[in-house]
This record gives C-alpha cells, sequence and structure tokens, in this order.
C-alpha cells in the first residue's frame, strides 16, 4: 500500500483529532463501509446496522444498533470525540462540508465515491475541488 501524503493538521488549520476523524471516514467512504442513500426519510428501509451516508443531512439516528445517515463532517463526529459543528470552521473544511453552490447542485445526489474523493482531496491538497469532483 502506498504512503499517504496527507496535510498536517496544523497545514490544514485543524486539530489532531479532527484530522484523524477526517482520515477513518476515508477510509469508511473508499471501503465501501458507508453507502449512499438518496432518500434519508426513508430510514426504516435501510438494513439494520448499515452506516448510511447523505450530504444533505448532519446526523440522523435511527436508533441503537440501527441504520443511521451523516454526511462527511457528521460521519467525522460520529467516529471520533471532534466536534465541528459548533465555532468557525476553516474555509476549505466548511466547503467540504458545505460544498459551494454549483448550478443545479442537489447534495442528497453526491454519492460516496464523489465524497470520498473531495475529502481525499482535502487531505492532500487542502481543498475539496467539488467542481472537478462533480465534473463542473
Amino acid at each position: 500500500m502506498l504512503a499517504q501524503n496527507f496535510n498536517t493538521p496544523k497545514q490544514l488549520g485543524i486539530t489532531k483529532t479532527m484530522h484523524a476523524a477526517l482520515v477513518k471516514v476515508l477510509g469508511m467512504l473508499e471501503r465501501g463501509e458507508i453507502v449512499h442513500s438518496p432518500d434519508v426519510e426513508d430510514l426504516f428501509r435501510f438494513p439494520k446496522g448499515q452506516l448510511n451516508f447523505n450530504m444533505n443531512v448532519w446526523e440522523k439516528p435511527r436508533g441503537q444498533n440501527c441504520g443511521t445517515v451523516h454526511c462527511i463532517g457528521g460521519w467525522a463526529e460520529h467516529v471520533s470525540d471532534a466536534r465541528f459543528r459548533f465555532g468557525p470552521l476553516p474555509r476549505a473544511l466548511g466547503n467540504l462540508f458545505y460544498p459551494p453552490s454549483i448550478s443545479g447542485l442537489d447534495y442528497e445526489r453526491i454519492n460516496t465515491y464523489q465524497a470520498a474523493s473531495a475529502l481525499r482531496n482535502y487531505l492532500t491538497l487542502g481543498e475539496a475541488r467539488w467542481d472537478e469532483v462533480l465534473g463542473e
């Protein structure tokens, strides 16, 4: 396996805990452990224990040992003690969690492959580059 060439937490302007959480979520996305769920309102159709992803939802737990839905930031909080929602975010991190307005962008349609690409861009380049990831 190739070594990861991620920017350091200091270079990204985030804490070590936040950095570790984002790296962990990237691995989960790339290994297919988290499944894209475009319809978050239908939580009861998700299999028990399934890890679901939707960029339009920060956190929507279904219940103990049941499926849950999170976006990139929500999953990073879920897998760690990091807290991203409270306080100001560095601009590049904010753009990762809340992609800038791209004509016709529907957050629910962003899939796990695209999210992993944007997250890897953020960790290696310091910016998500959603326009490239989404082909805009």
